[in-house]
């Protein structure tokens, strides 16, 4: 086994320990010291609680951190450049999520459900943001203070996107389930309703970790999905974190680091890690432990899909191919047999005449 180890880690301290600078952390809030003495200051999001939004922002504007490491992957880092407040969006109906699932297959179409959910959480609970805006906001804090010059003496600030490729792992976990498992996934979609949700559903929302809260429900019905959904996540996003500040404490050993320090001040030193409430824990228990590069490996690739499940969709592929091209035919069919029908006059009523 392949692993790196941290023999100087200090591990957590408690939640709203106050740091240099007077400003007292939010409770959601959790500092980690890396092996080489990088300090982290991850910070725990609902996701659709304007809260984290301005807890975020506060964080990156007051530490002013070299590093701000978001839980965003490339497929997903458009989301840094839309506006704070939500904007309008059309329902996904079921009719429109077989369309995408059958134009860009199941994965996209799990992720399109997934962002109407949200979407309509947020309606629910009376947001007026973007969910995720978290994100959003932590990211244009910290452009007001990077140098925007090549050359500036306090060298340049980095946007960290630690999160595995969403394709991966929705693939990884499509893959850790049965094709039965993945038919009965997509009824739910399709039929479970966010309506149902209560009022005190809502409002305990509001402090949780929304998007963890789905996939834990999503595990009670189909407990593979926790491993690639969650655990694994929380794995990858360690490994990245511990990795960012191994690459930012080599910076800051140089001769360049170091004048680049003395320019931008305290935070030099300094991650700011801004991810779901529900990762923290995994992130946090797991922190001095060595990281396991053959683990980082494996869970960085989508499996081989089984052979069975493999001819099980080709069937399902052939079985709707053949109904689609059989209603096809059949509708040919009658069609031509209708032309070929002469059109015959209607028939004339009959008109009973008494008789005298």
């Amino acid at each position: 086994m392949n692993s790196t180890e941290g023999t100087h880690a200090t591990g957590p301290l408690l939640p709203g320990t106050g740091l240099p600078g007077g400003a007292i952390l939010p409770s959601t809030a959790t500092v980690l010291m890396s092996p080489e003495g990088i300090r982290v200051i991850l910070l725990g999001s609902t996701h659709v609680s304007f809260t984290s939004v301005e807890e975020a922002q506060r964080v990156v504007a007051t530490y002013k951190p070299r590093v701000v490491f978001l839980e965003l992957c490339k497929q997903r880092q458009q989301l840094l450049y839309a506006p704070l407040e939500r904007e309008p969006s059309e329902e996904v109906t079921a009719a429109r999520l077989m369309e995408e699932i059958g134009a860009r297959g199941i994965v996209s179409g799990v992720n399109l459900a997934l962002a109407d959910y949200m979407s309509t959480l947020g309606e629910h609970l009376g947001i007026n943001f973007t969910p995720g805006a978290e994100f959003i906001g932590a990211y244009q804090e910290a452009i007001k203070y990077f140098p925007r010059e090549r050359n500036d003496p306090a060298g340049h600030g980095t946007i960290q996107l630690g999160d595995r490729d969403v394709h991966v792992t929705l693939q990884r976990a499509l893959r850790a389930l049965t094709v039965w498992d993945k038919l009965k996934l997509l009824w739910t979609f399709l039929t479970d309703s966010i309506d149902d949700i209560t009022a005190e559903d809502l409002e305990s929302l509001k402090n949780t970790d929304v998007v963890t809260e789905l996939f834990l429900e999503l595990g009670r019905e189909q407990p593979r999905l926790l491993e690639p959904l969650l655990f694994e996540r929380d794995r990858y996003m360690r490994y990245r974190l511990r990795q960012t500040c191994a690459h930012l404490s080599r910076f800051m050993e140089s001769e360049s680091g170091q004048r680049a320090a003395a320019a931008w001040g305290e935070g030099s030193g300094t991650v700011v890690a801004v991810v779901g409430l529900g990762h923290v824990k995994g992130i946090v228990e797991h922190w001095n432990e060595p990281v396991d590069l053959d683990d980082m490996r494996r869970i960085s690739q989508v499996p081989t899909e089984p052979i069975g499940d493999r001819l099980a969709r080709y069937s399902i592929y052939a079985i709707g191919a053949l109904s689609v091209f059989g209603g096809g035919y059949m509708l040919f069919r009658g069609a031509k047999w209708a032309m070929a029908t002469p059109i015959l006059p209607p028939p004339q009523p009959t008109v009973a005449v008494a008789s005298a």
